[in-house]
């Protein structure tokens, strides 16, 4: 990694460890105490609840539904939409991907479904056993249902067939029970605080010991807008990538699993999609689209199942879930909405995240070029823009920046 990277990834955990004492994202708590992996704010079960949790009925369970795990509910319809049936699940919900309503992966010991749709109505569905018919009244948000919590819905099987070879199994109905277990709240106590580094150079001449908030945010982005002069071309990746991101026993590493690879895909970390506006997506194949820190080798299939999940932690029972051994150390997660890196590679694209919101991000302000653009943080991770930042820090503080 040539030098101008690496002060840049270096402005970016000064960002990071800055705005544990001055504001980026959140306040601080100085007694806050030290945690060493993000699993402890993210465990939790469906058959346990924390001591903290409260449970919610929202509708009364029908006494026409039937009670199923998550792979029985699968495995009972084999790849065919069911309206004959009303069941009744239970699992840990994960972060949505649609908050008006109701798209999320829902969890529980045996395997997890795509919720396409969840009401806090039981009139949402209608009919009687061996005709119902689901209609999405957009009531989620009055459910109360956060990340982490364990839900109870009723509600159909739906097959979605996206050709004849690929299809997503989905659930849609209305939720009858909540028991929230706060687990998504991330508080200033779920991230460790480190000493920022001491850099005695030049380079950070333009920022001031005072600097904080927005304040600092303007200035980080100014100094990458006027010293990132040099970008290496799209098609020339694959060259670099040979001492960039370099296996220890030559050739190239795959950035999710550790692996040395001869064939892969060059990851857009913040997916091209989750970038820009709805008409315009930024990046292409320059700037942003050739940057090295951001766009990283990937082997094809772990590639296509990251696609543009959100990044964040994932709750509940993670046995029947997707995963990638990292050769570095721990396990990727994933599902069909959220990926969690391995413990190994948490800081890695944290920092990618944050280094991209940084520089080419138009909401900030400074210094403004035509391939600046929207780069919302809570599109391209699981929690809200105040909680995105927190959990990024806490990344940072696991995984350090690798010597």
């Amino acid at each position: 990694m040539n030098k101008l990277v690496k002060l840049m990834l270096i402005s970016v955990c000064v960002a990071f460890l800055s705005g544990c004492n001055k504001g980026v994202g959140g306040p601080s708590n100085s007694s806050s105490s030290s945690q060493t992996s993000t699993e402890t704010s993210s465990s939790s079960s469906s058959s346990s609840s924390s001591s903290s949790s409260t449970t919610t009925s929202i509708n009364s369970e029908s006494a026409n539904a039937k009670e199923v795990t998550i792979s029985q509910l699968i495995a009972e319809n084999k790849g065919s939409s069911n309206t004959k049936t009303l069941y009744r699940v239970t699992g840990i919900a994960q972060w949505p991907k649609n908050t008006k309503y109701g798209n999320f992966d829902l969890l529980d010991d045996t395997g997890y479904i795509y919720v396409y749709g969840c009401s806090k109505n039981q009139a949402s569905i209608t009919g009687s056993s061996g005709n119902y018919k689901f209609t999405n009244d957009s009531t989620f948000g009055q459910t109360g249902i956060k990340p982490g919590d364990e839900v109870t819905i009723e509600g159909l099987f739906v097959w979605y067939s996206y050709s004849s070879k690929y299809g997503v199994p989905e659930f849609q109905g209305y939720a009858t029970k909540v028991i929230k277990n706060n687990a998504s709240n991330i508080t200033a106590s779920t991230y460790t605080t480190a000493e920022p580094t001491d850099n005695t150079g030049s380079y950070y001449s333009s920022i001031s010991d005072t600097d904080s908030g927005a304040t600092l945010l303007t200035n980080l982005h100014n100094l990458m807008d006027t010293t990132h002069t040099n970008y290496v071309s799209y098609s020339s990746l694959a060259n670099h990538y040979k001492s960039s991101d370099q296996h220890s026993s030559g050739g190239v590493k795959c950035f999710y699993s550790g692996e040395k690879t001869s064939s892969f895909n060059k990851e857009h970390v913040w997916p091209q999609s989750s970038s820009g506006s709805s008409s315009t997506q930024l990046y292409g194949e320059s700037y942003g689209g050739s940057d090295l820190l951001h766009i990283r080798p990937t082997i094809n299939t772990y590639n296509s199942k990251r696609g543009n999940s959100y990044f964040g932690p994932i709750f509940g029972n993670k046995n029947g879930l997707g995963k990638i051994s990292y050769q570095g150390g721990g396990t990727t997660y994933y599902t069909s909405n959220v990926f969690e890196p391995a413990d190994s590679i948490k800081g890695d694209v944290a920092r990618i995240i944050m280094y991209m919101y940084v520089h080419y991000s138009s909401q900030i302000g400074g210094n403004q070029k035509s391939y600046y653009g929207e780069m919302n943080i809570n599109w391209v991770m699981g929690p809200d823009k105040n909680n995105s930042f927190k959990l990024l820090r806490n990344w940072n503080a696991l995984d350090p920046v690798d010597e």
